[in-house]
């Protein structure tokens, strides 16, 4: 089992997003290995996704409304084999409650010629259907790109026996 953490700030727009991006991703690609979930840094639990979120989820063939917010712990941090921030300020959250966390932030995995490439996903909160749209699709592209950088990690442990120890 490979564990993938999504963090931004109330855990109910884009962590959550992601998670349901990357789950489909996964699934597309046959990574059955994989396991993604989201915290938020400043969450407070029990929360539903946004209205944004939703909307943009049932939109777009998804659905999150079975989410429920949660705030990042570092127990979260421990079990995951990478962790993926919205912005910095979100990284730099998670090193204060784990400095050994494998971190990166969403937009490093794009390519590097564009010019999205090391800025934060912008929060949608507050917005409309075109900030949730946007940053839907800039979400899609940068799973899309962790997806496959996992697939090529060598250090990717997809051994089924260690999964069914772990479900035990």
């Amino acid at each position: 089992m490979y564990r993938v953490l999504f963090v931004c700030s109330g855990n109910t727009c884009r962590s959550p997003m992601a998670e349901t991006i990357a789950r489909a991703g996964a699934r597309r690609h046959g990574l059955d290995w994989l396991h993604v979930e989201s915290a938020g840094t400043m969450a407070a639990a029990g929360c539903p996704a946004s209205g944004g979120a939703l909307e943009e989820a049932e939109r777009r063939g998804f659905s999150v409304q079975r989410h429920v917010s949660r705030p990042v712990t570092r127990e979260m941090i421990d079990a995951a084999d990478f962790v993926v921030g919205m912005s910095v300020s979100h990284l730099l959250a998670v090193m204060d409650l784990s400095l050994d966390a494998p971190l990166a932030l969403a937009t490093h995995f794009l390519d590097p010629a564009d010019e999205r490439h090391g800025r934060d996903v912008d929060d949608p909160m507050g917005g409309g259907a075109a900030e949730y749209g946007h940053a839907w699709t800039l979400l899609e592209e940068c799973v899309e790109g962790m997806l496959e950088q996992i697939q090529r990690e060598p250090a990717v442990d997809a051994d089924p026996e260690e999964a069914e120890e772990e479900i035990e």
